[in-house]
């Protein structure tokens, strides 16, 4: 198979890229390691459009504040530079490559059974840190100009300190001036009612919408992994799916009468009440009305300060308005222990 001659387009220092074996594939790229270069890993579209280019000259040009901290962690698996390939122009870009042994998707650690496997030995403590660094990344973005769209539980990884890693930043909304380049896709699981039904290629999103998506996941990462909208079906009627829950606002924890909390699913109290009502705001307000990111940043840190620790399991932290242990209840009462010690 011919090799491709491709040219890593450094600033002043334009460079020959091979690239090594495959990382990754989805419907509209490659992703592959950089022979020579280990810290790097290109990115090759399928088939480049002048969208895609020109999208990409932005997000170079406009780079959030994105420093490598220890170890190398990048919260933001940014662009680093465009890859061209002969007269054809970009044909992708180089950008960080990423440890993924260490670093989890937020779906294999917010379940207790997936947790168990991928990420043994971690509390409570650790899924409120993850949360708040999620939210504290967002902030940085949103204060870069630029919005999420497509925020769910696979494009972000979590490490063992609780650091947070973005992944496919390629399919963010991208202002320049007057010209908006959308994000083409989303979840219906994580898209605010506002936007339910819609093309995304057609509506220029809200920082309200990411602010919807924080609050799914950050419920998912302290509920152990239960959809805010999900629920027992108590209305009259086939019960509803997810999506019909989202459109007319009814959650199970958040005071819906027609929907319960799954009777394996932690309830309410276990989250302090400033918290609640934070994600009541998020969840059932219409989009003018929802929090900033700011705010979810702080309160998470709040919650993070006030933690307590259990006596008999030290991974079983817990909000300091409780005045005992949630999860020693939920041992139990389900006959497993959420946050086992390994």
């Amino acid at each position: 198979m011919r090799k491709r001659r491709l040219w890593l387009e450094a600033p002043g220092a334009r460079r020959p890229l091979t690239p090594g074996e495959q990382l990754g594939r989805g419907g509209e790229a490659v992703v592959h390691a950089v022979e020579g270069e280990p810290q790097l890993a290109v990115k090759l579209w399928q088939n480049p459009s002048a969208q895609q280019r020109a999208k990409l000259a932005v997000m170079l040009r406009s780079v959030p504040d994105n420093p490598p901290g220890k170890d190398g962690h990048r919260s933001l698996a940014w662009p680093l530079a465009a890859v061209t390939e002969g007269t054809a122009g970009t044909a992708g870009f180089v950008m960080p490559r990423l440890d993924l042994q260490l670093l989890k998707p937020l779906h294999q650690v917010y379940h207790p059974g997936s947790r168990r496997r991928s990420a043994p030995g971690v509390g409570w403590h650790w899924l409120v840190r993850v949360a708040r660094n999620l939210s504290a990344t967002l902030n940085t973005l949103h204060g870069s100009g630029y919005i999420v769209g497509d925020l769910n539980e696979s494009n972000v990884l979590a490490d063992p300190r609780a650091l947070v890693t973005f992944i496919d930043l390629d399919s963010i909304q991208v202002r320049d001036g007057r010209t908006v380049y959308r994000c083409p896709v989303g979840k219906a699981e994580y898209t605010p009612p506002e936007l339910a039904g819609k093309s995304f290629r057609e509506v220029n999103r809200r920082p309200a919408s990411d602010v919807f998506a924080l609050a799914v996941l950050v419920f998912q990462l302290l509920m152990e992994g239960n959809h805010p909208f999900s629920g027992v079906w108590h209305g009259r009627g086939d019960p509803p799916g997810l999506e019909r829950n989202i459109r007319s606002r009814r959650s199970a924890w958040l005071g819906s009468r027609q929907l319960g909390v799954p009777p394996a699913a932690p309830p309410a109290r276990v989250l302090p009440p400033r918290l609640r009502r934070l994600f009541a705001r998020s969840l059932l307000s219409p989009a003018f009305a929802r929090p900033r990111v700011d705010d979810w940043q702080r309160e998470l840190g709040r919650l993070e300060e006030n933690l307590k620790t259990c006596r008999l399991n030290p991974l079983h932290t817990f909000s300091g308005h409780l005045p005992v242990c949630p999860w020693c209840e939920r041992q139990q009462l389900l006959g497993v222990d959420p946050f086992p010690r390994p």
